[in-house]
């Protein structure tokens, strides 16, 4: 492998699964080790047939044990080139039959999707009855993938349109701020 690779394959393991190393290269250091620690702790219930939707690279694909993964991202020539996606789709329906999977995974995607109510419908008709999502979104994050950021959620909000579309929440967890105000 060239020290090129080698280089990026370190910053972008350390984008998502921080270590010491990425106290010097990632400006987000405490924020990305928290969300990484979190997920770890709650990554055991996701199981069986999984969807990770805005999937990216699929960071957290090591941590899941289960029959099958799929990840999907929105269709645009960016993401076909520089994402790790199985399925692409048009950002609105998901391309899928009601009650497919057992499990989903959504990690700091909300903020970019401009009709959540579209998106969490379309998950939980995706999701089976018993089925688990993981969902994790940013309060205080810079803007970022412009133009496409389009809001932050408070943990009151995300409680309020998650079981305004029938999750029932198991955890709602605040990590702690990195940002002083």
């Amino acid at each position: 492998m060239s020290l090129k690779k080698t280089i990026k394959r370190i910053y972008l393991k350390e984008q998502f699964k921080p270590s010491w190393l990425g106290l010097f290269i990632n400006p987000f250091y405490f924020s990305r080790k928290s969300l990484y620690d979190n997920i770890s702790l709650l990554i055991g219930n996701v199981h069986g047939k999984v969807l990770d939707i805005g999937c990216g690279n699929k960071p957290y694909r090591h941590m899941i044990v289960c029959d099958d993964y799929i990840g999907l991202e929105v269709d645009t020539p960016q993401n076909r080139l520089s994402k790790s996606a199985d399925v692409y789709y048009d950002g609105e329906s998901l391309p899928f039959e009601t009650h497919t999977f057992d499990s989903i995974i959504s990690t700091q995607v909300l903020e970019h999707v401009f009709e959540p109510e579209i998106f969490l419908e379309e998950a939980h008709k995706v999701l089976k009855d018993d089925g688990f999502l993981l969902l994790t979104v940013p309060l205080f994050w810079p803007e970022h993938e412009k133009p496409y950021d389009y809001g932050r959620y408070t943990s009151m909000a995300i409680k309020y349109v998650l079981e305004k579309h029938n999750f029932e929440l198991i955890n709602v967890k605040k990590l702690p701020q990195t940002i002083q105000q």
